[in-house]
Formats: C-alpha cells, sequence, structure tokens
C-alpha cells in the first residue's frame, strides 16, 4: 500500500512522513512551498486535478492552475488526476472525453464517482494507470472492493481518496486498494504518526508470512 499526503509544511509532519517514506499528493491549491520548487519529491509523488479543493471552497476550478502544476512536476509524476466534476457521474465522464487525449502523455486516473459502473470505464480504459475511488464517503465505503477488484482484473491501480483513519485505512487493506491519500498527515502530528505506525505494522505481518 503507498501512502500519498497533501504537502507537510510543518518540520515535524515533514520528518515523520519522508523518514517513512510517504509520498506527495500534489496539488494546485499546494502551500507557496511547492510552487517554489523546494520540496523533497525523492519517494515520489502525484498531481491531483484540484477540483475537491475549489469545490469545497465555493470557487469556480481553476484548471489554469492544474496546467502549471503538470508543467513543473508533471514529468516525473506517478500519476495525474484527469479534471472531474464532485458526485457528478456523467459531467465527470464528460470531462474524462474532454481531457483524456490532450493529457495522454502522463499515467492518468479517472475519478470514481457515485453511482458509476464498470461499463463506464471501459471505454477509456487503455488510456489509464488507474481510477482513483472518490464519491461520497457512503458510497467509497460500500464500493471499495467492487472498485479494488476491477482494478486487480484490469491491472490498473486503485488508489482511494480522503484517507485519514486508522479505521479507513484499514478497510483500503482490506480491499487490496493500491494506494491511499489524506491531508490529516500533513495537518495534524498524531495523525502522520497514527497512520504511519499503522502502515508498519501491516509491512511487519506481511513480511512474517513471506
Amino acid at each position: 500500500m503507498i501512502p500519498y499526503s497533501a504537502v507537510a509544511t510543518s518540520k515535524n509532519n515533514k520528518k515523520v512522513l519522508l523518514d517513512n517514506n510517504w509520498r506527495w499528493l500534489l496539488s494546485p491549491c499546494c502551500p507557496n512551498v511547492v510552487w517554489s520548487g523546494n520540496i523533497n519529491t525523492d519517494h515520489g509523488y502525484a498531481i491531483d486535478n484540484g477540483v475537491y479543493a475549489d469545490w469545497a471552497a465555493g470557487r469556480e476550478y481553476q484548471i489554469h492552475k492544474f496546467h502549471r502544476l503538470l508543467i513543473q512536476y508533471g514529468e516525473n509524476a506517478d500519476w495525474i488526476v484527469i479534471p472531474d466534476a464532485v458526485g457528478d457521474r456523467k459531467k465527470t465522464l464528460e470531462l474524462a472525453d474532454k481531457h483524456i487525449d490532450e493529457l495522454s502523455d502522463y499515467p492518468l486516473m479517472l475519478v470514481i464517482q457515485d453511482g458509476m459502473v464498470i461499463s463506464d470505464i471501459l471505454p477509456y480504459l487503455v488510456k489509464l494507470k488507474g481510477i482513483f475511488l472518490g464519491g461520497s464517503t457512503e458510497y467509497k465505503l460500500e464500493k471499495m472492493k467492487y472498485w479494488a477488484k476491477f482494478a486487480r482484473e484490469n491491472n490498473i491501480l486503485c488508489h482511494v481518496g480522503r484517507v485519514n483513519t486508522v479505521k479507513r485505512l484499514n478497510l483500503c487493506f482490506g480491499a487490496g486498494a493500491t494506494s491511499f491519500d489524506g491531508s490529516g498527515p500533513a495537518r495534524f502530528i498524531w495523525t502522520a504518526k497514527r497512520l504511519t505506525g499503522f502502515l508498519n505494522m501491516q509491512k511487519r505481518q506481511i513480511s512474517m508470512f513471506k
């Protein structure tokens, strides 16, 4: 399971995360340190589209910042999230149609929204690195195993967004997701330590049975 965190600016949080091989999930709404280029990307990083942050702030999507982030960091990103529409299945698929070819040089993730089914994803499958499980909390928890199984069967990644508790992280392990992210580890030192401790415990248990 690969852990991603929003970029931490606190020295203590940054140390916990980098010492334990967390990767950054860069967003167009990242702290200024990201735009300065002064971040440690040795462990790897991915790029979010920033849609959710703009939606939560009640502002229009600032796609120009997403494009700027691609220019600065896109070449070496683990994957990049195609622009989507929060909670809107139809609009998210329309945006995939609009952007997938122009972003085809990058490893792409398509956001899964409430109500999506496998037939929605099949037309894009050959162009995807993986799927990014978004949507409402209820949908995410109900369908996590469904989408993780689909990803495994098609040899693509399954990433779960907004994972900030050990309980939810445990569900990601149970479902067989390949990665997750959360903003909590970047904001709260206790969240960074708790999730890191759980990850390390899982690694030890896995190594015992190899």
